[in-house]
């Protein structure tokens, strides 16, 4: 087995509705820093738009800003994905 390889381990997709197949780290770590990327990038542009510290508002808001959040992170990597199959 190579270095950055880990024997195919399955994780839990919860989101996606099967199951995840774990083979290289590498490309892993950068998927999942992409991912964090995205949602830093949300936030950070909810906090500016907003004005406002979105954990002190009501429950109904916060579950709309996560939606939102979903969709924009569903964009972003159907985004990522067109980027790189050019």
């Amino acid at each position: 087995m190579k270095r950055n390889e880990v024997a195919a381990k399955t994780i839990p997709n919860p989101s996606a509705g099967r199951e995840h197949r774990l083979r290289n780290v590498e490309l892993e770590e950068k998927f999942l820093a992409e991912i964090e990327q995205d949602i830093d990038s949300y936030v950070s542009q909810v906090m500016q738009a907003k004005g406002e510290v979105l954990y002190e508002e009501p429950e109904p808001k916060q579950l709309m800003l996560f939606e939102e959040m979903g969709e924009y992170l569903a964009n972003r990597r159907l985004q990522r994905t067109a980027n790189h199959r050019r």
